[in-house]
């Protein structure tokens, strides 16, 4: 297998990112750039220089109906818990083709190649003890990932001494009912109705958790430029961008602008 480069990278994510606009647009679907691809967007006028993967986040409702109904143009697969095929609380729709991510698994397709993530947007009650729940979170965050060393495929290349490790982890976790933790966890994030709720926030990871939105920035979309093509962002994109980064046009540290770890190959 031949190692992808970054621009590689980049341009099939692309590929997957149009094959989604397509489908959102003509499905009536929202959906807007985010975290890192929106700022890229707004910064660059695309990806970051040295960002491999893309993010797009919808509000909860279309995120679902996305997951249900997703039909790719080029092949491409969709995994989320709405399906009950993946083990992160988020969709990503990915190659399973012409690419192989190296990573931990975090699906019943393990491995796969190349994909782009899609992050639900949940409602959230501003007045709720988040400091206690999000322990909680972190807590059953912690069991996921524990409980997903075991999945590895075994079959996929890997050193020796990495699948010796694989294999005592499995006897240690063999216990572990993955899909009950990720539902432990959707049932928390999920529990303030989005189309009630008057803020909204990504609460699929621990990370985001404390970054709350007006639900009304997810009201109204407009087109925006990355890489020579238009998609779709949040009209209030740049108080989004603002609440996630602070000040979103300050490049960051060199020691900070690096790669995503996965190692990323072509198949052929």
């Amino acid at each position: 297998m031949k190692e992808m480069t970054l621009r590689e990278v980049q341009l099939f994510g692309l590929d997957i990112l149009k094959d989604v606009h397509d489908f959102c647009t003509t499905n009536n679907i929202r959906y807007s750039l985010g975290y890192g691809t929106l700022l890229g967007a707004v910064r660059h006028n695309g990806f970051i220089p040295w960002d491999d993967d893309i993010d797009i986040i919808m509000p909860r409702p279309d995120y679902e109906q996305f997951c249900r109904t997703f039909k790719s143009k080029k092949g491409f697969e969709v995994f989320s818990p709405v399906m009950g095929n993946c083990y992160l609380n988020y969709a990503r729709v990915c190659d399973l083709e012409k690419t192989y991510v190296h990573s931990l698994a975090w699906c019943e397709q393990s491995p796969t190649g190349f994909w782009i993530d899609i992050f639900p947007i949940d409602g959230i009650n501003p007045n709720e003890n988040c400091k206690e729940e999000l322990n909680v979170l972190k807590e059953i965050h912690k069991r996921k990932t524990m409980a997903r060393i075991p999945m590895d495929n075994l079959s996929r290349p890997m050193p020796m001494k990495r699948k010796i490790k694989t294999i005592f982890k499995k006897i240690i976790f063999f216990w572990a009912n993955i899909n009950q933790i990720v539902e432990q966890y959707e049932k928390i994030i999920k529990k303030v109705d989005f189309t009630t709720s008057e803020w909204c926030g990504v609460r699929t990871t621990p990370k985001g958790y404390w970054k709350q939105y007006p639900k009304s920035y997810f009201d109204s979309y407009i087109d925006i430029e990355f890489e020579g093509t238009k998609f779709k962002a949040i009209t209030e994109y740049k108080e989004f961008l603002k609440t996630a980064y602070g000040d979103y046009m300050q490049l960051p540290p060199e020691e900070e602008r690096k790669r995503h770890p996965q190692e990323m190959y072509w198949k052929s």
